[in-house]
């Protein structure tokens, strides 16, 4: 993507991420084709090629407004009177029950081939569309904009290490199996494999949190 946008490319881009919002919402992620989001845009399928690399990465595009609610509710949620292993169950809570009830479009966003360039996407939408970021709590901002779950959970480690939550030694493993773990109960989800209720689906992600985080403990 480019590093600035003049004023054309912005608009024509914002044109096509809002064409494809609504297909998404209409017709589902999986219909979603460069023709119709062409179409729906008012440009031809070539044009779409000039802004985004490929379908996949509008989508992701995209898919960066279901954050929105995340937002607020992660920041109605965090309390400054938590300690850091309290706030890091809440963040997972928070993210698991937004992620479940669409995870169809929360897959493609943190797990699909562009979770690599998701920290300049980040960057690019809320240029775009700066409204939909709000006005936050710093630490929810900085934590929305580490792009990756994995740089998210490598950023809350030091303070989980310094209140004596995470053994150093055990901050990479620890952020690579809760990386894994929710990736495996959102791919479940996702394709049906786990039709259960969201209650039920969180219930398991947060015992499989708890279980991670006590074996990531120093050793008593």
């Amino acid at each position: 993507m480019r590093k600035e946008l003049n004023i054309k490319q912005k608009r024509v881009m914002i044109y096509f991420i809002t064409a494809a919002k609504e297909l998404i919402e209409s017709e589902g992620v999986e219909k979603l084709t460069v023709r119709k989001a062409a179409a729906a845009a008012g440009y031809n399928s070539a044009t779409l090629y000039n802004y985004f690399e490929d379908m996949e990465e509008l989508v992701i595009f995209a898919s960066m407004g279901y954050l929105k609610q995340y937002i607020v509710d992660l920041e109605n949620t965090l309390e400054d009177s938590m300690n850091a292993l309290e706030r890091y169950r809440t963040i997972y809570k928070v993210f698991g029950k937004t992620c479940l009830k669409r995870p169809e479009i929360f897959y493609y966003l943190f797990y699909g081939k562009y979770k690599k360039k998701l920290k300049n996407v980040i960057s690019i939408y809320y240029e775009l569309f700066p409204d939909e970021l709000g006005h936050h709590d710093d630490d929810i901002i900085k934590m929305l904009t580490q792009g990756e779950i994995m740089e998210r959970d490598r950023a809350i480690m030091p303070s989980l290490v310094e209140q004596g939550f995470v053994a150093e030694e055990n901050v990479n493993q620890t952020v690579v199996l809760m990386t894994r773990m929710f990736q495996s109960y959102l791919y479940d989800a996702w394709q049906g494999h786990d039709t259960r209720q969201i209650e039920e689906q969180m219930k398991l992600v947060m015992e499989t949190f708890d279980y991670i985080m006590d074996k990531a403990a120093p050793q008593k």
